[in-house]
């Protein structure tokens, strides 16, 4: 699942700090580049995320239900650190926590999480010291991590009732 705008971001920032090369706010003008990446990167994730599972919830064609379903968790889906995204998993099997965890490793997670962290001190605080680059490399796990959380929510899995 592409992550289009937050791309658009990346090319146009990468060609304006290319052409200010020689000047010596160059490294600032990237960072503050970077920081609004990161913002644009959440915010298109956040999108996703919730696109996948308002699509997974109207799946079953029960528009009443999934309407209902989707009111009552929306605060939840409005987060994407790792550990919401697995918590919001969970919600569909216990068995879908093990299997996100299992396509990524922890170098992954840290290359995304850090630009998500990155996000929170620029949107909440002093502001980020990140790059261009680490918001690539993020951009680069959370399209595979969009792709997963969609294949794993749409897998069929154990009836699982809660008592």
């Amino acid at each position: 699942m592409e992550l289009l705008r937050t791309e658009l971001v990346l090319d146009t920032s990468r060609r304006h700090v290319g052409a200010l090369s020689q000047s010596p706010d160059a490294a600032e003008i990237a960072n503050y580049l970077a920081q609004i990446a990161a913002i644009t990167f959440y915010a298109e994730v956040e999108e996703k995320v919730r696109k996948i599972i308002s699509d997974r919830l109207a799946a079953p064609g029960d528009g009443r239900l999934a309407y209902f379903l989707f009111k009552n968790k929306e605060g939840m889906i409005k987060r994407v650190s790792k550990a919401d995204l697995v918590e919001t998993l969970v919600q569909f099997g216990a068995d879908c926590r093990d299997e996100l965890n299992r396509r990524f490793d922890e170098a992954e997670i840290t290359k995304y999480s850090n630009v998500i962290s990155g996000r929170h001190r620029t949107s909440h605080g002093p502001g980020a010291e990140i790059t261009l680059e680490e918001v690539h490399e993020a951009k680069a796990v959370a399209e595979r991590l969009l792709d997963s959380i969609s294949e794993i929510i749409h897998t069929p899995g154990p009836v699982e009732v809660p008592a």
